[in-house]
């Protein structure tokens, strides 16, 4: 287990991390993206082609993260709690 920091992004639409801050165990849970999925990014556009499984021990839950070059850990709001409806 890595201690890890964890961006919480209302703009992301996707889950997502660097390779390097994966475990070794979730690295075996790497899968292919089919589709690709392309990001707009800063820099420009990439295309992510994998995605891990990743624990998130706070949140009780595992997600699925995009596999970036190089990024931090950002797990994106609608993705997470989208589902629920504020009264």
């Amino acid at each position: 287990s890595l201690d890890r920091s964890v961006l919480v992004d209302s703009g992301a639409s996707y889950h997502m991390t660097g390779w390097d801050a994966f475990t070794r165990s979730e690295r075996k849970t790497k899968k292919p993206l089919s589709p690709p999925i392309p990001l707009a990014t800063a820099n420009g556009i990439i295309v992510c082609r994998q995605y891990v499984k990743v624990y998130i021990p706070n949140l009780c839950t595992t997600l699925e993260m995009l596999v970036l070059d190089s990024c931090g850990l950002v797990i994106s709001v609608g993705k997470t709690f989208g589902f629920m409806q504020l009264l």
